[in-house]
């Protein structure tokens, strides 16, 4: 049909190309967001502030950085830790006085301690009144009243 008409129009204007009716343009990950994400969220920046310096929405960030936000502070802790014990181990002397530092505080730390279960908790309501209905006082006059 364009070679019939010449490549115009019915007003007799050139054609150009169709112009994309659709919004915005799906948001493309790239591995520099990724470290970006990573690298703000371990440095203590919010949510809607990282959101605003990628150029994106809260939900598009949410989506698509999941495991930055959730994971960053621990992946970038972690790097910069293998990062000192490997200028430690090519013997940098500070390095290794921070890598010493570094192993002596995480010796000393104490297991998470457990709550002791308790035992009340583990019977349901309808035990718990079996067990008092058992054990009621027998001098009182409610524990004359109910047999046992």
């Amino acid at each position: 049909m364009d070679e019939e008409s010449g490549g115009r129009d019915l007003f007799g204007e050139p054609m150009g190309e169709p112009v994309d009716p659709r919004g915005r343009p799906k948001h493309r990950v790239t591995v520099e967001n990724r470290i970006k994400v990573s690298a703000l969220r371990a440095a203590g920046m919010s949510r809607d502030d990282i959101a605003a310096v990628i150029g994106i929405s809260l939900p598009t960030l949410a989506k698509y950085y999941f495991d930055e936000l959730a994971a960053g502070v621990a992946r970038e802790r972690a790097a910069a830790l293998m990062n000192l014990r490997a200028s430690a181990s090519a013997g940098n002397v500070s390095a290794q006085k921070a890598w010493l530092r570094v192993l002596a505080e995480g010796q000393g730390a104490p297991p998470v301690p457990r709550p002791a279960p308790d035992p009340e908790m583990e019977l349901g309501k309808k035990e718990r009144a079996l067990r008092d209905a058992k054990t009621a006082d027998r001098g009182s006059a409610w524990g004359d009243l109910v047999r046992h």
